[in-house]
């Protein structure tokens, strides 16, 4: 909104477009067509420039440049304030050499900034949100379809147990447990010592030998889950942020022997989370609605320091956690 229309108003306007993080897409009358442009989303933010603007300044008045923004995203606020006020500063600067009458560069150069200072953007060197946040849900994604692919495989496998080894109520019997429910007479008929022979049979499952089955089924699971993951840890830390041009300053094989140890974290953790759900379905509800607390319990997004030592604690239960920091510092630091 330029209130003014003379020629500094509108080198104002010209050098905000031309900033690399704003462009000015209309030029309205008023502030309520302005704002009413922001309602229907063709714009994010106004700069308001007031009336008389040249006019004060000559006079040796300050003016007020008004920036409203819209706060449903931090970053337009960001880019918005941030353009806007690196604008007045340049400009502030060519006028006070304007008034300064001095007769040198050097003497320019002081009047405009006598106290430089340089902005270095560490890690990050486009400042961008996305090569900020992704690294860290590239992470968490591969923890959270892991536990949501393991709880799935596990709420099939119990809901299929329930339906093959329980019996029906007694007023509907099938065919399938008449059959069972008469071998278990059967076997119940047998002598003592023929009991004892079938119970002593060197491929008879033996209750003493429940832990050791266990573990097989553990391990057996575990590398099943670890082997089929591979190529996705491998896409989602080596090809992703290639394509995204993410910064990439670490070896792929402190990556990969990274990874190693995340991966199997991540496996363990999957199936022991999906010891919860009952069916198949509530591993979905439970991986989408821990998401965002685990991102925000990682450190990343909210400074690790200002988290209180329970919430620390529950942090430390999570591989995720370890992960994000680890990749973070790894390929991005």
């Amino acid at each position: 909104v330029d209130g003014d229309h003379s020629s500094l108003s509108r080198d104002f306007v010209r050098r905000l477009d031309a900033s690399p993080d704003v462009e000015v897409v209309a030029h309205a009358n008023s502030l309520a067509e302005a704002q009413q442009l922001v309602r229907q989303r063709k714009a994010y933010g106004i700069v308001a420039l007031p009336t008389q603007m040249n006019r004060n300044l000559q006079r040796g008045t300050s003016v007020r440049v008004q920036v409203y923004c819209d706060m449903s995203g931090m970053l337009y606020y960001k880019a918005i304030l941030a353009s806007a006020t690196d604008v007045s500063l340049e400009m502030n600067a060519r006028i006070k050499i304007q008034r300064a009458g001095n007769t040198t560069d050097r003497q320019d150069e002081l009047t405009a900034h006598p106290l430089e200072y340089e902005h270095i953007a560490l890690f990050n060197p486009q400042s961008g949100f996305a090569s900020f946040l992704l690294p860290a849900v590239l992470i968490l994604i591969i923890q959270q379809t892991m536990i949501l692919g393991v709880g799935m495989e596990a709420g099939t496998r119990r809901e299929r147990m329930e339906q093959t080894h329980r019996f029906p109520s007694a007023d509907d019997f099938t065919l399938d447990a008449h059959a069972e429910l008469a071998a278990s007479e059967e076997r119940h008929r047998l002598t003592r010592a023929e009991r004892l022979k079938q119970w002593f049979h060197p491929r008879r499952t033996r209750l003493r030998h429940a832990s050791r089955r266990a573990l097989r089924n553990l391990l057996g699971r575990a590398a099943a889950f670890f082997v089929i993951y591979i190529p996705v840890t491998a896409y989602e830390l080596g090809v992703v942020p290639h394509l995204f041009h993410f910064p990439q300053v670490g070896h792929a094989l402190d990556i990969a022997l990274f990874a190693l140890p995340f991966l199997l974290a991540c496996v363990f953790f999957a199936i022991s989370i999906s010891a919860i759900p009952k069916s198949r379905e509530s591993i979905i509800l439970i991986a989408v609605f821990t998401s965002v607390p685990m991102l925000f319990l990682s450190g990343v997004s909210w400074p690790g320091t200002a988290i209180p030592w329970y919430w620390k604690t529950l942090a430390n239960l999570i591989p995720s956690t370890f992960g994000v920091n680890g990749f973070v510092r790894l390929n991005t630091m």
